[in-house]
């Protein structure tokens, strides 16, 4: 760039050579004989502008004068000059996906990327280096910021993620870098219109090749046997024939299905495990990218509710009863949780139990429609409630409104203090239909399944990799330890007895919360990673030489502004006290 941001101001330079005409042309007076100078003996003579040129008299504020102009003249041309230590900070967004890690003929896109990361650091002489990986969150790595150091040390670059936040980790860095420092992408396809500007360099590193990908998995209890099923697909240009080894402990002989899959095609199939078996797994034939040809599937837990029911109504403690026994999910022996269903006049006293009470009034008003239902609630889950009558007590009902008619609550929910839930049945059975409909078992299987999921343990043991866990721990503790695929533990602290984490990685986990421990396995069930045709091989947007270069100069009319100012200071108060010259 220029040394002179705006050179035209250097135009003001023109006022110099009047200021010395002001001091070089003076009037000259003629000779006059007079009797007497006593009146002019204290008056001097004026130094007033003419046309004659007299002997060249230059003071000291003359040249205050000119040094005042020159300098606000230099500082309204904004002169930059060269600094002598420049940081050219380049911030780096690598790609944490497991497509980066993909084999194909020209080898990973992980390696092609690094080469490509140096040679960007080398072209724009870069000597500040930020790292953000971009896998399911960014996170920045706590790497040196000398280029060289950083890039031997790009260990947590694994590659092992189901997506990549590239559009977070993108922001984060324009953020980083300000309005110096560039930024450069690695991945492994083309980027989108909207993501490119001036600042951004992005290059991909990917190759489009087949493979064949498990992107279903699931394992379901079901008795003595478990009942699993998973999908296979075929991101390729032509059919598929692919065998699928299934295996699990005490396996003699793993069975293989041998499947027939079309370009684009999911192939899904089911099978059976012993439901002792801990872990079931599926396996494909080795190909471009590994994380998904395995799923390690593990028994799922199978958490029971203690159901006490204490209903003076007969008929319809007889219809709770029943669908209690179809869930499924009571357990006929004393465990925690606890859900007792009572009276609403009837006394219960726990810390840990959840109490429904049931209001069966002698006087109700019967609805028929329609009925509003909470669609986030829990127990709203798959309900729909048409084509019935309701009869119940159009008195105030506590909590907050599950299911109601009108403004007569039918269905209520509220927390007690400790964790526990109190809700409000209102409803008299001799007059209803809905506990003959098909709404009735799916509203108590949604309470039941409900209570079941605040039981402690995980909520789920096979889960997508990615996405968010939770295990309830109970709220007496304070700190769990969670072990994630790479054998590396953290500690973590629950809230309201819960421990969210996120399953960023496929593989095994273990939370230990000092009492208990559980196991949980994150499956790889990405159909974008594995769809490995999209990836590209490119670069977009302007060379990083061409725009780290303007840090190189800093700007110094700030202080040729207040030089000017203080010459003109100066300049002031010598002429007040007479000094300088006249």
């Amino acid at each position: 760039m220029p040394v002179l941001l705006y050179p035209l101001a250097l135009l003001a330079l023109a006022a110099l050579p009047t200021a010395l005409a002001i001091y070089l042309l003076r009037n000259r007076f003629k000779p006059t004989l007079v009797s007497s100078i006593v009146l002019w003996e204290h008056l001097t003579r004026p130094k007033g502008g003419g046309i004659r040129v007299q002997r060249l008299y230059l003071p000291l504020l003359f040249f205050l004068e000119i040094a005042v102009l020159a300098l606000l003249a230099l500082a309204a041309a904004d002169p930059h000059l060269p600094r002598k230590s420049v940081e050219r900070l380049l911030v780096a967004v690598l790609d944490d996906s497991a497509s980066m890690a993909a084999r194909g003929g020209k080898g990973a896109a992980r390696s092609r990327g690094l080469r490509a990361l140096k040679a960007e650091v080398k072209s724009c002489r870069a000597n500040a280096v930020r790292v953000i990986v971009a896998g399911t969150k960014p996170l920045v790595l706590d790497l040196p910021a000398e280029p060289g150091a950083a890039l031997g040390r790009l260990d947590g670059w694994k590659c092992r993620a189901p997506r990549a936040a590239l559009d977070a980790a993108l922001a984060m860095a324009l953020e980083r870098a300000g309005s110096h420092g560039r930024v450069v992408v690695i991945t492994d396809h083309t980027p989108a219109e909207d993501v490119m500007n001036n600042r951004v360099r992005w290059i991909g590193c990917g190759e489009p090749v087949a493979n064949a990908a498990i992107v279903e998995a699931s394992r379901t209890a079901a008795g003595e046997t478990d009942r699993c099923m998973a999908g296979v697909a075929n991101y390729g240009t032509g059919p598929l024939t692919i065998a699928a080894t299934l295996s699990w402990p005490d396996c003699v002989t793993s069975p293989v299905r041998h499947l027939e899959i079309a370009p684009g095609e999911v192939k899904r199939f089911t099978f059976a495990v012993p439901g002792s078996a801990r872990v079931a797994t599926i396996s494909l034939p080795d190909d471009a990218l590994a994380e998904d040809n395995r799923a390690d599937l593990l028994h799922p837990v199978e958490k029971k509710v203690s159901v006490d029911i204490a209903v003076g109504n007969q008929v319809l403690a007889h219809a709770l009863r029943s669908a209690v026994e179809s869930s499924g999910l009571s357990s006929p022996m004393p465990v925690w949780p606890r859900l007792v269903i009572a009276d609403e006049t009837g006394s219960f006293a726990s810390a840990d139990a959840w109490i429904v009470r049931c209001r069966t009034t002698a006087k109700p008003v019967v609805f028929t429609g329609p009925f509003a239902i909470d669609s986030d609630h829990p127990l709203s889950d798959g309900l729909t409630i048409e084509e019935v009558t309701w009869a119940a007590d159009t008195n105030a009902i506590p909590g907050t409104p599950v299911i109601a008619a009108g403004n007569t609550i039918l269905v209520g929910e509220r927390a007690l203090p400790g964790g526990a839930r109190e809700l409000f049945l209102n409803i008299v059975p001799e007059k209803s239909t809905v506990q003959r409909a098909p709404a009735w078992p799916v509203l108590v299987w949604n309470l039941l399944h409900w209570r079941a999921e605040s039981g402690p343990g995980p909520r789920a043991t096979n889960v997508r990799a990615g996405d968010d866990v939770s295990v309830n721990v109970g709220r007496a503790v304070r700190a769990a330890k969670v072990k994630g695929p790479d054998g590396h533990s953290t500690e973590r602290a629950p809230r309201g007895g819960v421990l969210s984490f996120c399953a960023d990685e496929p593989g095994g986990y273990t939370v230990n919360d000092g009492s208990a421990s559980y196991s949980l396995s994150a499956q790889f069930l990405s159909p974008e990673e594995s769809d490995l045709r999209r990836c590209a091989t490119g670069a977009w947007g302007a060379p990083q030489a061409d725009v780290v270069a303007p840090r190189a100069f800093a700007s110094c009319a700030v202080w040729l502004a207040l030089a000017g100012l203080a010459v003109a200071f100066l300049h002031l108060v010598l002429a007040v006290r007479g000094k300088g010259g006249s």
